[in-house]
């Protein structure tokens, strides 16, 4: 009987030890799996909000490059216009 219930106990450690092994080795590949897969996503992220500050950034750029032209289109038309004149009223000094 002793030796029975030795040999089952064995038998039973041995069946306990293998679920653990198992149970352990499942729980080390769903990390693998998981664990990168979450770096990923935040890598992706990171890389995305990246984007949307360099898409800013450049709209930004833009917009000061069109401020900064129409102004100097603006300079130019209130030149022209002044240059106009002079060229106007010599014109008129010399037709009389």
């Amino acid at each position: 009987m002793k030796n029975n219930n030795q040999k089952i106990r064995k038998v039973l450690f041995n069946e306990v030890s293998f679920l653990v092994s198992v149970i352990a080795v499942v729980v080390v590949i769903v990390l693998f799996i998981v664990k990168p897969d979450a770096e990923m996503k935040g890598d992706i992220r990171l890389i995305q909000a990246s984007i949307a500050n360099i898409e800013e950034n450049h709209l930004t750029v833009i917009s000061e490059d069109i401020k900064d032209i129409q102004e100097k289109n603006e300079l130019q038309d209130y030149i022209i216009i002044e240059i106009d004149k002079k060229l106007e009223y010599i014109i008129r000094i010399f037709d009389l």
